[in-house]
């Protein structure tokens, strides 16, 4: 991550909005490290839809300093 912020980069991380990985204290160090929003959504809001047809609510999350994503995503709830 250190390389790709020195030459402009940004980072973007996404798991299951219930995984046990974003309680991991290397995980909130990092996420506290490189100053990441975190951006809860559920994919019923993004068309994401069962096979007998009916929404989904999966819920995700994303940790990143992505203006662009955290935008897009934020209000992405159902």
């Amino acid at each position: 991550v250190k390389a790709n912020r020195r030459v402009g980069g940004k980072v973007a991380m996404e798991l299951p909005k219930g995984c046990k990985y974003w309680e991991y204290g290397r995980v909130q160090e990092f996420i506290n490290e490189y100053n990441l929003t975190m951006i809860y959504f559920n994919g019923c809001a993004l068309g994401l839809k069962a096979p007998d047809g009916s929404p989904m609510k999966k819920s995700w999350t994303v940790a990143t300093d992505v203006p662009e994503i955290v935008e897009a995503f934020r209000d992405k709830q159902c």
